[in-house]
């Protein structure tokens, strides 16, 4: 709080000795470009925290600089944890579409996935539980899954 009070002080000092300085200015050629410098004199003044912002505190403010990190990283994760979710909901409902298509159904496929240390998606396994062994082509399976995701899937 001291800051933005000795940032005031100074307004108010500068727009004194400014009222002071025009009024004993004298008239004439010179008395348009010193109201010009002093004018930008004053109104260096009044925007000189917005130029040096690294003086002001944030603490003077009330903003707790580890409060905002800690709220920023509990953000990021709740939006990484729902990206994995939805990607792994998308892949495991596109990959039974496209089974269901080549006459492949009642399979019940579970996505591993993870983010890397370069924020990128990684695929770790794909599972499939079929409902019937006899009713379904293991390599046709396999081949259009590797076609797909470039992963050899696992079957339970």
């Amino acid at each position: 709080m001291d800051s933005i009070r000795s940032w005031a002080l100074g307004i108010c000092v500068c727009s004194f000795s400014t009222a002071l300085i025009c009024f004993l200015m004298p008239k004439g050629q010179l008395e348009k470009p010193m109201r010009t410098v002093v004018s930008i004199f004053l109104l260096s003044v009044v925007i000189s925290p917005l130029i040096n912002l690294r003086s002001v505190q944030l603490e003077d403010f009330g903003i707790s600089i580890e409060e905002s990190e800690g709220e920023i990283g509990d953000r990021s994760q709740d939006i990484k944890d729902t990206a994995l979710e939805n990607y792994k909901t998308f892949l495991e409902e596109t990959l039974t579409t496209l089974l269901k298509e080549q006459g492949q159904s009642g399979l019940d496929i579970n996505v591993e996935a993870e983010f890397i240390t370069d924020g990128s998606l990684n695929l770790k396994s794909i599972k499939i539980k079929p409902e019937r062994q006899s009713a379904i082509d293991r390599e046709k399976i396999i081949e259009i899954i590797q076609k797909e995701t470039g992963i050899t899937p696992i079957f339970l």
